[in-house]
């Protein structure tokens, strides 16, 4: 009787050992997969270009982060991605007038996360505001 449940025991342990390793794999493959994750290797393009995000505080009103566009996932993952936030449109034209000359904002909105635009008035004159500094700000609305 041991040498039938010794044999019993390794069918065991190979059983949930290809378990274990099916297990991994399917995870490996799901991660490549379906996750919204950056790729591992960052294009050169997103350290040049800029991504804006901006919501609507009721004490402070326009809040904003500008960031390099590889930092994106980063910032669209924390769990208070607002905290810390700069706010108000004069702090927005003094971030924008900082960055280089020829750069390329994309302004996102991710209502999910409670990203927005200001009025439509608003937005036309950051734009045309950071067209006289010679700095292209894109609108991309969100797909709902």
């Amino acid at each position: 009787m041991k040498i039938g449940s010794s044999s019993q025991s390794r069918r065991i342990q190979r059983l949930v050992i290809v378990l274990l390793v099916a297990l991994c794999s399917g995870l490996i493959i799901f991660q490549v997969l379906y996750c919204d994750c950056p790729p591992n290797s960052i294009p050169a393009y997103e350290f040049d270009q800029y991504v804006l995000y901006t919501w609507n505080e009721r004490s402070d009103g326009l809040c904003f982060a500008l960031m390099i566009q590889a930092d994106r996932y980063r910032f669209l993952r924390r769990w208070f991605p607002k905290r810390k936030a700069r706010c108000g449109v004069t702090e927005l034209r003094q971030a924008l007038a900082a960055l280089p000359k020829n750069s390329f904002v994309l302004w996102q909105d991710s209502r999910s996360k409670g990203f927005d635009y200001p009025d439509e008035q608003a937005v036309r004159e950051l734009i045309d505001f950071a067209k006289d500094l010679g700095i292209r700000l894109e609108v991309s609305r969100e797909v709902e």
